[in-house]
């Protein structure tokens, strides 16, 4: 009696992993189905973003604004009898 139901044990586990085995495989194409769904929504968001956002104008560049700031005049007095202009360097020329 003991080996039949030894036996029959087997068995029942036996089909138990098939199941097992086989609800696992369902599971990972769900999992990978699921990815690519997940993906194609991210692509999709992005596409309609991109369509509704307008084109991003460049900021002036730093250079510029520099340039600008150095040819305006500038009157700096480090002592009663100097007074500085902007010269071809960054830094002011003091006569």
């Amino acid at each position: 009696m003991a080996e039949t139901e030894k036996e029959i044990r087997g068995v029942k586990n036996g089909r138990d992993r098939e199941r097992d085995k086989r609800s696992q495989e369902g599971q990972r194409q769900r999992k990978r189905t699921d990815r690519g769904r997940e993906r194609q929504m991210v692509k999709s968001a992005h596409d309609i973003l991109k369509k509704t956002t307008p084109e991003r104008t460049k900021p002036p560049s730093r250079h510029r604004e520099q340039i600008l700031i150095s040819s305006l005049p500038v009157y700096l007095t480090l002592s009663p009898d100097k007074t500085c202009f902007p010269g071809p360097t960054p830094w002011p020329i003091c006569v």
